[in-house]
């Protein structure tokens, strides 16, 4: 199958969106550029706490 295949079928499946907006949800009419404007993940620097870093104690044989 070649993308050229696709072409006439999706043509129809806009042609139908415009034909009959109200059958289809709001989310395939917006772009989804919009959406991928998102805030860049804020940075978090990680500390241990300090019991952590410690050496360990010399475990007790029972």
């Amino acid at each position: 199958m070649n993308g050229s295949d696709c072409v006439h079928p999706f043509v129809a499946l806009q042609d139908c969106i415009k034909a009959n907006p109200y059958a289809f949800s709001k989310d395939i009419f917006e772009d989804d550029e919009v959406k991928k404007e998102e805030k860049p993940a804020q940075e978090y620097k990680i500390i241990p706490p300090a019991w952590s870093l410690s050496s360990p104690s010399p475990r007790h044989r029972l």
